[in-house]
């Protein structure tokens, strides 16, 4: 965990654009019990990072016009599953004047949730998915 200028971070990285985007200790421990995933190590940091850093495709939030979800499709076919990452993108850092991403909750669904209610990716790598 990294501490940075006085807040606790469970993680700390870079998304494919160079967005530098924190995971804090608080909305870990929010979400930790909800979506067990985050407890998983295999799951925690690395996929999320993956996610992050190589999406196969990003979704505005259906429920929250500030923020974005990264989807990266770990399988497909009949057992398709994927890495979900929510970040808010609405914060500005007014000490450095950079804006920072933060990451809301992380977890494995198995279906693209905002396909349901026809929102347009803003970002899709070009592969194929389930």
């Amino acid at each position: 965990m990294a501490e940075l200028r006085g807040r606790r971070y469970v993680l700390e990285t870079t998304d494919l654009n160079g967005m530098v985007v924190r995971f804090t200790k608080i909305a870990f421990d929010k979400h930790k019990d909800k979506h067990p995933d985050l407890k998983d190590p295999t799951f925690m940091p690395a996929r999320i990072v993956r996610a992050l850093q190589t999406p196969h495709l990003i979704m505005p939030n259906y429920s929250d016009k500030y923020s974005v979800c990264y989807y990266y499709q770990e399988f497909g076919g009949p057992f398709c599953r994927f890495t979900k990452v929510v970040v808010d993108i609405s914060n500005h850092d007014m000490r450095t004047g950079s804006d920072v991403y933060y990451i809301k909750t992380a977890f494995r669904p198995d279906n693209i949730k905002e396909h349901k209610y026809k929102l347009k990716p803003i970002y899709h790598d070009g592969t194929k998915l389930s």
